[in-house]
């Protein structure tokens, strides 16, 4: 979301300045050729890719004890930290987690690269009523995975915001 937000900021200041001073031809044309390019579909589907990724790279392969000693327990309580290890294999897979974490990036990949933002908040409580339902098998990390899910329809509403910002910034720029 920051990135979303300074992009937004960052358009919004060029256009400012295209509106209330002058730009010089060839200043113009380096602010053209700056926004031209790229894929608005494939852009939606790399921001949330990144998150998958980020939270991939941060949890996958790690047991409880070592995931939650990081979120404020810290070595207050080391024998908890113990306990939660022990316990991990028979609680919380790794894979089958980020195996159904994985299937909700993929429908909000395609989500966000077609453009139907109104699909995102049905499939997320789809996803934490069905998919990431507390079952006796991997009870904690279907718990763990729907802990995970940050409200996307803000972010992806903000995304097409700043590509609409955007297209007119270049068709402002390029029309003069």
């Amino acid at each position: 979301m920051i990135g979303v937000v300074i992009e937004h900021i960052s358009l919004q200041t060029a256009a400012f300045i295209l509106d209330n001073s002058a730009v010089s031809p060839a200043a113009r044309a380096r602010l053209a050729a700056a926004l031209q390019g790229g894929d608005p579909a494939a852009g939606g589907r790399y921001l949330l890719s990144t998150e998958y990724a980020f939270q991939l790279g941060a949890f996958g392969g790690k047991r409880l004890g070592d995931i939650y000693a990081g979120y404020g327990s810290g070595d207050k309580h080391p024998w908890l930290h113990r306990a939660y290890n022990v316990v991990s294999p028979f609680v919380y897979n790794p894979r089958a987690t980020f195996n159904i974490y994985g299937d909700l990036y993929v429908d909000l990949q395609d989500i966000i690269g077609r453009r139907q933002l109104e699909q995102m908040n049905p499939r997320m409580k789809k996803f934490i009523t069905q998919d990431a339902r507390p079952s006796f098998k991997n009870l904690y990390g279907k718990l763990l995975a729907q802990m995970m899910i940050p409200p996307y329809s803000k972010v992806s509403e903000n995304y097409w915001r700043n590509q609409d910002l955007r297209a007119a910034l270049i068709a402002g720029v390029t029309k003069q």
